[in-house]
C-alpha cells in the first residue's frame, strides 16, 4: 500500500495543481467584466463583483456570473435596480452565451460592443435610448433577442441579414419608425415576433414566408394588405393598424387558432404592385402596395375591372366611416396602454428571455450590411447654390434622418476659425486644411476645410452620403463627425476636438511630452486603433478601408486614449484632382505605405494592416516612419527594423529609451511576434486586424500583471528570462526573411526616389 501511495502523491499534486490553473479566468474576460462593473457604477447589488483583481471563474462567488472552464458564459443581473450603462468592452467576452440585464435601470445607447457570441440577448425593461447598433449583426449566433420596453427609437436597417438562427425577437414598446428592413426575410427559423407598440409603418408583406407561431404588430401604423400566410398564425394580434379594409380578416385572428394537422399549408402566394391599396394615405415605400396573385396563373384573380370600380367607390365611403371610428378610439386605447403598460415587464406583453438551451458557439468573422434607405433619392438639385444647399439640408434629414448631425451655416464657421486665421490652423492632409474652431458656448471643434471644388449634382450626392455614412460610425476610438456645411461652394466637415493633439505631436515634438506615453500607454493607444480599424473593416459592407493611417491622423484625448481622425476620406477621392495631386499623395505616406500600394484590386484592408505595422514600430521605437535626418540604412523605419526584430539583444536596443527601462523582456519578445506578420511584403501573409487586435489586447493584460515599482511604472528588470519562451522563435519558420527584406528595400529605394 506505501507503494501505491507513493506512486499516486504526485499524481494527486499534478492533478490539484491541474486545476488550480485551469481556474485562471480568460483574461480579455475578466478585463470586460471589470469594465461592465465600473460602466454600471459598481452597485452594490453585485455581490462578488470588483473592478480590479479577482477571478470570476476560479471558484470566487461573483453573482449572477456562470463559467465554463476558463470562460464567462452567461450573466445574469435581471431585476437588481441596476443602474449606469453597459460600457465599451462587451466584445471581449469571447465565449459569453447569454446576457440577462433585464428589469433594470441601465440607460444609455446600445454600445458597439457586444458580445459576439451571444445566443440569448435580453436588455428589456430599462432606459436604453437612441437607435440599435450595427454591430448587432455580428451576432449570427443569437437565438433570442429581447429589446422591449426602452426608449429606443428610429429606423431599423438591414442588420437582421443571414440571421438563420433567431428564434424569438421583441421589439415592442419602443419608439421605433418606418418600414420592416427586408431583411426580415432573412428569419428562416423565427417562431415569435413582436413588434407591438411603436410607429412601424409601411407593408408587412415582408413576414409572410416566416415560420411564425406567434405574431403581435399591434398599435402601429403598418398599412397595405394582410398576407394570406397569417391566418396559419397560431397567436396572431395586428389591431391598431391601417391594414386594406377591403381584404377580410377571418375571425379566427381574434381566438386561440390551431389549425388540423391534416390541412396542409396554403401554397405561397406571389405578389404584384398595385397603386391603390392604401387606404390612410401614401405609402413609405412602393411595398406597401401589395396585392394578392394566383400562384397558378400569375393573374390577379376576382371580379372585372368595371365591377372592382363600382366596389371600389362604394366601399371606400364605407371604409371612410369605419376608419374614423377605429382613429378616434385607436389612438385613446393606445394612450391608456402606453400609460399602464411602458414600464411592465408582463410576459403576456412582451417576450421574456431567460433560458439557455441548446447552445453553441460561434467565431466566425461576421460582416455587417449597411442600412438599407426605403425613400427614393432626390432626382437633382437646383441650380444656384443657395437653393441647392437648401436642397441638400431638406433631402439629408428627410430621407436619411440625421438628428445628431448640424449643418453649419458658413457664417458660424467663420466666425468660430476667426475667418479661418492661422493661428487657427492645424494641420494640412491631402484631402484639405483644419483649422481649431471655438463656437459660442464653450464648444471647441476641428474644421475641416476640403480640397474639393463645385461638383455636378450626381457629385454633390456622393458627398451627401458620405456624410451620410460617417455619421453613422460610432466606435470610441473614431473621431465622430459633428456636422457639415456646403455654403458657397464650400464642402466642409465638423469634427470633435481632441485636448492632446496628435500622436505624432506627442511622440516627435518634445522629450516631455513623449515622457507622458508610458508603454502602457503605448500599448493602450495600439489596441484602440486596432479595434477602430476592426470596426471600419467588419462593420460595413463593402468594408470601409482607412488608406492612410500614420500617427498624424490619430488624435489623443484628455486621458490619452486614441481617436482615427479622417475615417472614410478615401471615398471623396474621386471628387478630387487626384493626378495633380500624385507626388503629394505619395510624400504623404511615406514610411507608412504598403508594397502594394497602387497595384489594381490589392486588398486595402491588408494596407491598412502593414500600415497599423508600421504605427506599431513608431511606438516601440519613438523614430520616424521615414527620416532624412538619419543614415541612408536607417531612412526607412521598417526596413531598419525589420532585421532586428529576430533579435532579442537588438530588440532590447532599439527601444525607445523613454520607456526601455519599462518594457519586460518577454514582453518585447511577444510585441515583436504581432508587429513581424504585420509588415510581411506580401497581403497574403499578413493577418486580419480583429486578430491583431486580440493579441494586443492579451498583450495589454500581461502588462496590467507586471509587478510595478514605486511610481506605478511596470518592472522590467528581475531574473534572467528564459529565452526559449520567446513567442517572436515560433514565427521565425513562417517568414521568408530574405524576400522580406529585399521587397522592404524595393519599397525603401521607390520612397527615396518620391522624396
Amino acid at each position: 500500500m506505501s507503494g501505491i501511495s507513493q506512486l499516486m502523491s504526485p499524481v494527486l499534486l499534478f492533478v490539484s495543481l491541474l486545476g488550480l490553473v485551469s481556474t485562471e479566468t480568460d483574461p480579455l474576460d475578466v478585463e470586460a467584466i471589470h469594465a461592465l462593473y465600473r460602466a454600471l457604477n459598481s452597485p452594490p447589488q453585485l455581490k462578488g463583483w470588483t473592478s480590479e483583481g479577482g477571478d470570476p471563474c476560479g471558484g470566487e462567488l461573483w453573482h449572477g456570473v456562470s463559467c465554463f472552464a476558463k470562460s464567462v458564459m452567461s450573466i445574469k443581473i435581471k431585476g437588481l435596480g441596476v443602474g449606469g450603462q453597459l460600457g465599451l468592452n462587451l466584445s471581449n467576452f469571447k465565449n459569453l452565451n447569454e446576457l440577462d440585464i433585464s428589469e433594470n435601470f441601465i440607460g444609455g445607447e446600445i454600445p458597439d460592443s457586444l458580445p459576439p457570441t451571444a445566443t440569448h440577448l435580453n436588455l428589456a425593461c430599462n432606459k436604453f435610448s437612441m437607435n440599435v447598433p450595427f454591430s448587432l449583426s455580428y451576432l449570427k449566433s443569437l437565438t433570442h433577442l429581447n429589446l422591449s420596453h426602452n426608449s429606443l427609437s428610429g429606423q431599423i436597417g438591414n442588420i437582421f441579414t443571414d440571421f438563420h438562427n433567431l428564434k424569438y425577437l421583441d421589439l415592442s414598446f419602443n419608439h421605433f419608425s418606418g418600414d420592416l428592413p427586408i431583411s426580415f426575410t432573412s428569419l428562416s427559423h423565427l417562431h415569435g415576433l413582436y413588434l407591438q407598440e411603436n410607429h412601424f409603418t409601411g407593408s408587412v408583406a415582408f413576414l409572410a414566408y416566416l415560420p411564425l407561431s406567434s405574431l403581435n404588430l399591434e398599435n402601429n401604423h403598418f398599412s397595405g394588405v394582410v398576407p394570406k400566410q397569417f391566418e396559419s398564425i397560431q397567436e396572431l394580434k395586428i389591431n391598431g393598424n391601417m391594414f386594406q379594409a377591403g381584404y377580410v380578416i377571418p375571425p379566427r385572428y381574434d381566438i386561440e387558432y390551431s389549425p388540423p394537422s391534416s390541412s396542409p399549408r396554403p401554397p405561397p402566394a406571389i405578389f404584384s404592385l398595385r397603386q391603390d391599396c392604401n387606404v390612410s394615405n401614401d405609402p413609405i415605400s412602393a411595398l406597401n402596395c401589395y396585392g394578392e396573385y394566383s400562384l397558378e396563373s400569375g393573374q390577379s384573380q376576382g371580379v372585372p375591372s368595371w365591377g372592382i370600380a363600382a366596389c371600389g367607390i362604394g366601399g371606400l365611403i364605407f371604409v371612410g366611416l369605419i376608419l374614423a371610428v377605429v382613429v378616434v378610439f385607436g389612438r385613446r386605447s393606445r394612450k391608456n396602454r402606453m400609460k399602464n403598460l411602458k414600464r411592465s415587464c408582463d410576459p403576456d406583453v412582451s417576450l421574456p428571455i431567460t433560458s439557455v438551451e441548446g447552445t453553441r458557439l460561434h467565431t466566425d468573422n461576421l460582416i455587417l450590411d449597411p442600412p438599407s434607405v426605403s425613400a427614393p433619392k432626390t432626382a437633382s438639385f437646383h441650380h444656384t447654390r443657395s437653393s441647392r444647399a437648401s436642397g441638400r439640408k431638406i433631402s439629408l434629414r428627410r430621407l436619411r434622418g440625421l438628428p445628431t448631425v448640424k449643418l453649419y451655416s458658413a457664417s458660424d464657421l467663420l466666425l468660430a476659425t476667426n475667418n479661418f486665421n492661422e493661428r487657427n490652423f492645424l494641420g494640412n492632409s491631402l484631402f484639405g486644411s483644419s483649422y481649431r474652431a471655438d463656437f459660442p458656448g464653450g464648444q471647441t471643434c476641428v474644421v475641416k476645410r476640403l480640397e474639393i471644388a463645385a461638383l455636378p449634382p450626381q457629385e454633390e450626392e456622393m458627398f451627401m452620403d458620405f456624410v451620410w455614412n460617417m455619421s453613422r460610425l460610432k466606435h470610441p476610438s473614431i473621431t465622430r463627425l459633428l456636422g457639415y456645411s456646403v455654403e458657397q461652394g464650400q464642402h466642409i466637415l465638423v469634427y470633435e476636438y481632441m485636448k492632446n493633439g496628435s500622436l505624432d505631436y506627442m511622440l516627435h515634438s518634445s522629450d516631455e511630452r513623449k515622457k507622458l506615453l508610458s508603454w502602457r500607454t503605448r500599448v493602450k493607444v495600439a489596441v484602440g486603433v486596432a479595434r477602430a480599424l476592426e470596426y471600419l473593416h467588419l462593420a460595413s459592407s463593402p468594408p470601409i478601408t482607412y488608406e492612410n493611417l500614420k500617427a498624424t491622423n490619430i488624435f489623443l484625448d484628455d486621458k490619452l486614449m486614441p481617436h482615427l481622425g479622417d475615417c472614410g476620406l478615401a471615398m471623396l477621392r474621386p471628387l478630387t484632382n487626384i493626378e495633380s495631386k500624385a507626388s503629394n499623395l505619395a510624400a504623404s505616406r511615406t514610411g507608412y505605405t504598403a508594397p502594394e500600394f497602387g497595384v489594381s484590386g490589392a486588398d486595402k484592408t491588408k494596407s491598412d494592416v502593414f500600415s497599423f505595422g508600421v504605427l506599431l514600430l513608431e511606438l516601440l521605437t519613438g523614430r520616424k516612419p521615414w527620416d532624412t535626418s538619419r543614415g541612408r540604412e536607417e531612412e526607412s523605419l521598417v526596413m531598419w527594423a525589420s532585421s532586428r526584430l529576430h533579435d532579442i539583444a537588438m530588440l532590447e536596443d532599439m527601444t525607445d529609451p523613454a520607456i526601455k527601462s519599462s518594457v519586460a523582456a518577454q514582453v518585447l519578445s511577444r510585441f515583436a511576434d504581432i508587429v513581424l506578420p504585420c509588415i510581411q511584403p506580401h497581403p497574403e501573409f499578413r493577418p486580419v486586424i480583429n486578430e491583431v487586435g486580440d493579441q494586443l489586447t492579451r498583450l495589454l493584460g500581461k502588462i496590467h500583471r507586471q509587478p510595478r515599482d514605486g511610481r506605478g511604472a511596470a518592472k522590467a528588470g528581475g531574473a534572467e528570462p528564459d529565452v526559449s519562451e520567446f513567442s517572436f522563435k515560433t514565427a521565425l519558420s513562417h517568414l521568408e526573411r530574405f524576400s522580406h527584406v529585399s521587397a522592404l528595400n524595393k519599397v525603401a529605394s521607390s520612397s527615396s526616389t518620391l522624396s
